[in-house]
């Protein structure tokens, strides 16, 4: 018989997240990395879309997505 996830297991896991309100260090760590790596792909993306082809936005609005992101990934890392 395969193992079955029942689904108040699965909320009792959703609870105990959303009840969390500090993120661990370790959290907090991964989010800012996924931000700033969000922002570096952004910038890319600016790149290619100065080259001639934009890629779904403009490039600068690729640039200020990247600003945006790079914003809260240092607000991440300062974690107040």
């Amino acid at each position: 018989m395969p193992f079955q996830y029942s689904t108040y297991t699965a909320q009792r896991a959703i609870d105990r997240r959303v009840n969390d309100k500090n993120m661990s260090k370790k959290d907090t760590e991964l989010a800012s990395q996924v931000l700033m790596g969000g922002a570096l792909i952004s910038i890319i993306l600016s790149a290619i879309g100065y080259l001639g082809t934009d890629i779904w936005l403009a490039s600068t609005q690729w640039l200020l997505v990247a600003a945006v992101l790079a914003l809260f990934g240092v607000y991440a890392r300062t974690g107040k």
